[in-house]
């Protein structure tokens, strides 16, 4: 299930850098921009600034809607001078690039990374294996070079990543060719600086409040603006003020829901073309609310996964080191 997990309450910070020594994070005003040509559109990452952000660095990475249906999104990435694209997961906390040796099914119709092309490469020799999509994932632990948006988290030390040499037949006819995760931690490697940590090590920023980002997600049917903020919010795209409740778990972003309140009774409206048209007749459902809130991907027994059908319809900051979300109303649903 994690590879879908691109807008869900698993939510983990993304923040471009670059090789500089640290110093007091910027903000990053990034527009997610539906191209309106039918369901072929693409989302872009455009370098935009605000009058209401503090700008001086910023990072364009284009990101595609691979189903078309505002649930997941990838970008391109560049190990040493090779490109690929991979799918943002923020539940997941690895990076996963499929290399040359790579035969499985899963492999097909993908970029391959060729270590010997790349001078940053470093092969760990520590083999992996964990299970991901549905599948089995294998392969060696390995670094390298980096670059996402013009940025190099880890810069001299490079980025852990997982080699592949075996991909989940389930992802064979994706566009994707690797998985970036964006979690704060690695659930299934230890001792490895993954690439949440590696940016907030480039930036010294452990104890910053500005450790946060925001989003506005558009529409698809709407031809409607999408926006990511890193490290700071734009007041133009909301009315009122932001509502915030604290964390539990501060790996994934998850917060306790009494009902359909957030932490305090506050109601978010939901546009009802956000939900799912079902027919009662020939469906069974265990967690009704769990699929008709997320659409189809369901969540453990004692979880929900609330994603773009809910974020949609709100603009939601996520604050790391402050361990809370916020929520205000859209000030437009146009815009």
């Amino acid at each position: 299930m994690h590879i879908f997990h691109i807008f869900v309450f698993i939510i983990s910070i993304l923040l471009f850098v670059n090789a500089l020594p640290p110093e007091p994070l910027k903000p990053y005003t990034i527009s997610l921009k539906k191209k309106p040509i039918s369901k072929s559109h693409r989302l872009h990452y455009i370098s935009k600034l605000s009058n209401n952000t503090d700008i001086k660095r910023a990072a364009t990475v284009p990101l595609n809607d691979e189903f078309h249906h505002d649930v997941a999104y990838f970008g391109e990435i560049t190990l040493g001078e090779q490109k690929f694209n991979v799918m943002i997961d923020t539940g997941f906390g690895d990076v996963l690039i499929p290399s040359i040796n790579c035969t499985s099914t899963g492999c097909e119709n993908k970029a391959k990374y060729n270590p010997a092309n790349d001078k940053s490469f470093k092969t760990k020799d520590k083999p992996f294996g964990y299970d991901y999509s549905g599948g089995y994932v294998y392969g060696i632990r390995s670094t390298a070079s980096l670059n996402i948006g013009g940025y190099t988290p880890g810069y001299n030390l490079g980025q852990n990543f997982g080699l592949v040499n075996v991909f989940p037949e389930s992802l064979e006819f994706d566009e994707f060719d690797g998985i970036l995760g964006l979690a704060s931690s690695n659930e299934f490697v230890e001792h490895e600086t993954n690439f949440h940590e590696n940016i907030f090590f480039d930036y010294g920023s452990s104890n910053s409040s500005n450790a946060i980002f925001s989003l506005k997600i558009g529409r698809e049917a709407d031809y409607t603006e999408s926006e990511l903020i890193i490290c700071g919010i734009d007041k133009n795209k909301y009315i009122g003020e932001l509502v915030s409740t604290k964390i539990f778990d501060a790996v994934y972003f998850s917060i306790r829901l009494d009902g359909f309140s957030v932490n305090g009774g506050v109601d978010w409206d939901i546009d009802q073309r956000d939900l799912m048209d079902v027919e009662q007749r020939n469906h069974s459902f265990q967690q009704v609310c769990s699929g008709m809130i997320i659409g189809g991907i369901t969540a453990s027994d004692n979880d929900w996964i609330l994603g773009s059908t809910f974020l949609k319809n709100v603009y939601s900051v996520y604050a790391y080191y402050d361990h809370e979300i916020r929520f205000a109303k859209l000030n437009d649903s146009k815009f």
